[in-house]
């Protein structure tokens, strides 16, 4: 087996898959998580990326990228999804990159982000899930992928759990006008893809899910064999955003199963899980680790998480 790398600039972190792959599997040996937060402040900023948190994201390339080099890892990929996919100054960023580390990075379309996770999440989990809704809610974006007619489609949302948080909750914790207002807007941004679904089961990737998923079991640590394969059900997670709702942030930092670097946008993304759940004939979610990192190193291998 070959050892391979990728690392992924998002919208709330940059993160680190080293995994092993040959013919017949993937094997996930490696996880990193930073939170950089790049997508901060941008809808002050008119779309365009802060100076600091472009320094950030640029601070946890690098130190995974090397991290690599030190594991003697020839094949690593750097991909970039929606924050620096939308960002006016992208090339700003992509530059500073270029210069310090000299590495190009993959700035993924919508298509490639959907397809990405897709294969990530449907190679990694056990049974047929080939009729199932798959959702990737990141930061920046949620993409939405499902089979119709033999035909894999998919669609890509501007809308994740940063920019939710920072375009509709100001208030900590939120207010119930706040929580209407951004169903209200999640209801609208979804509309066009909700007629198509029709007793599909669905299956969730990204950190909200999973966030989720530990807050559920209470984890004190964080592993993702712990997770991979959890099933979320829409009463369990209406009691969850209950909860966390009532709660503000240095509470629910203290929540067990929570990631604190997380609690900020725990609800956003909360709510993103649920409208799109609503709107299917499933009454649960699965959770699945395999997402854009695992999908991207293999086509159509097994997954082991």
């Amino acid at each position: 087996m070959e050892n391979a790398a990728v690392i992924d600039i998002g919208t709330n972190s940059v993160r680190l898959l080293i995994a092993e792959v040959d013919r017949h599997q993937v094997v996930c040996k490696e996880h990193g998580l930073e939170t950089t937060r790049l997508g901060e402040g941008v809808k002050e900023n008119r779309g365009k990326l802060l100076r600091e948190p472009m320094e950030r994201s640029i601070a946890a390339v690098k130190k995974y990228y090397h991290l690599c080099r030190r594991r003697e890892i020839q094949n690593i990929k750097i991909l970039a999804t929606s924050a620096v996919r939308e960002a006016p100054n992208k090339n700003e960023f992509l530059e500073a990159l270029y210069e310090r580390l000299g590495v190009k990075v993959e700035v993924l379309s919508g298509e490639e982000e959907a397809r990405y996770s897709y294969r990530g999440a449907i190679n990694s989990l056990s049974g047929d899930y080939r009729g199932s809704v798959f959702l990737d809610v990141g930061g920046g974006s949620t993409e939405v992928v499902w089979e119709q007619d033999d035909e894999l489609n998919w669609s890509s949302y501007g809308v994740g759990a940063v920019k939710l948080g920072e375009n509709f909750i100001a208030c900590d914790p939120p207010d119930q006008e706040e929580i209407n207002r951004a169903v209200e807007h999640l209801q609208e941004t979804f509309s066009g893809c909700f007629n198509i679904w029709n007793k599909v089961s669905v299956v969730g990737t990204g950190g909200t899910v999973t966030t989720l998923a530990a807050v559920k079991k209470g984890l004190k640590e964080y592993h993702p064999r712990f997770i991979h394969g959890e099933r979320l059900t829409m009463e369990e997670l209406e009691d969850m955003l209950v909860n966390l709702a009532k709660n503000p942030r240095v509470e629910r930092e203290k929540m067990p199963g929570m990631d604190p670097r997380r609690a900020d946008i725990i609800i956003p993304g909360t709510l993103i899980v649920l409208v799109l759940l609503r709107n299917t004939s499933s009454n649960e979610i699965v959770v699945s680790e395999g997402d854009i990192l695992a999908g991207s190193v293999t086509r159509d291998q097994k997954i082991i998480i």
